[in-house]
């Protein structure tokens, strides 16, 4: 049987930075245990250094990024499901946002008050040998108990590494 490896935080933090309307900028870090080597490198399928047959045969981020409608999205050419609502939604407040500072306002939805820590948190983690519950809501209380238990584990760790 395959050994298991469970990882309780993220190992790396990135941020885009737009440099205008077609390209983007990726800086972040890695981290590593202090008897690891951090990873190097942009990771695999972050661009467009491997060839374009194996891109086509296994794609990373960058083909998917680059491939929707020429690089720029058209939002009206998407077939969004209900699964989708998270976009939908992020789309939205960045709308509401241009527009405001468009009037001369402050964009709305940032809850940073000046000098303070913006909490973020992004996280992958598989949570074996968890079974369906009896009924449909009971299961959606079990699976809500669950993404809590892994928030509140990433925060705890967090807090331990950074103390």
């Amino acid at each position: 049987m395959a050994k298991r490896t469970v990882i309780n935080r993220p190992a790396a933090t990135t941020w885009a930075v737009p440099l205008d309307d077609t390209h983007t900028m990726q800086i972040g870090f890695h981290r590593a245990p202090e008897d690891q080597e951090p990873r190097r490198g942009p990771g695999f399928g972050q661009d467009d250094s491997r060839s374009y047959e194996e891109r086509q045969r296994i794609p990373g981020d960058y083909d998917a990024q680059v491939s929707i409608h020429g690089g720029i999205a058209r939002h009206g050419l998407e077939h969004l499901a209900s699964t989708d609502r998270g976009v939908t939604m992020m789309r939205n407040m960045i709308r509401r946002g241009i527009r405001a500072v468009q009037n001369g306002a402050a964009p709305g939805d940032i809850n940073n008050r000046s000098g303070t820590v913006i909490t973020t948190f992004a996280h992958d983690r598989v949570v074996p040998g968890i079974e369906p519950a009896a009924t449909p809501e009971k299961d959606r209380h079990l699976l809500r108990e669950v993404a809590r238990n892994v928030v509140d584990e990433m925060v705890r760790t967090a807090r331990q590494e950074a103390a």
